[in-house]
């Protein structure tokens, strides 16, 4: 690649691990922050072992990982907006 090219590619692969790493830290916030994440942490264990457990085929394995993963970015969603609101107001 030409020198102007690999400036680029560096670049984008240091924008992506940076974004990789922000989007870790929020996983680490909502994990030690919410005692709700650690029932869906226990919910999702469950729910896999009972997926085994049951020999669900692949379509229900799809809709299944589809629901765990929005219920994991509702509550993602839901800590964001918490924790917003309580930077802008002390009221509850």
């Amino acid at each position: 690649l030409e020198p102007r090219a690999m400036m680029r590619v560096r670049k984008f692969l240091f924008e992506m691990a940076l974004s990789f790493r922000h989007a870790f830290r929020g996983l680490r916030v909502l994990m030690v922050t919410q005692r709700n994440s650690k029932i869906h942490v226990y919910a999702t264990v469950l729910v896999v072992l009972a997926g085994f457990a049951c020999r669900i085929d692949r379509m229900e394995w799809v809709a299944i990982l589809i629901c765990i993963g929005l219920v994991w970015m509702a509550e993602a969603f839901n800590t964001s907006v918490e924790m917003i609101a309580d930077k802008i107001t002390m009221e509850k």
